[in-house]
């Protein structure tokens, strides 16, 4: 069963979300866009994303929070963004 951690619009038609769930046996972390149909307020999941190991997720939180502080660095981001 997929567990949604948290969500964010991206655009009109798209939101990310960062979910929880379980793919052969072992828990995965994914993060995947999700797009809106025509038609009402159901969205599916698009190829658009990424899926690790939830052992891989401390490598990956490293490597936003470098993003993170490169994006500091040259003035993209504030610190209360």
């Amino acid at each position: 069963m997929t567990e949604v951690i948290t969500k964010f619009q991206k655009n009109a038609r798209e939101e990310v979300r960062a979910t929880l769930n379980e793919y052969r046996g072992k828990q995965v972390v994914g993060l995947r866009v999700w797009v809106k149909l025509d038609a009402g307020e159901e969205r599916i999941p698009t190829p658009k994303g990424l899926t690790l190991a939830v052992s891989c997720f401390p490598k990956l939180k490293k490597a936003i929070d470098e993003v993170e502080k490169t994006l500091k660095e040259k003035g993209l981001l504030n610190d209360g963004e």
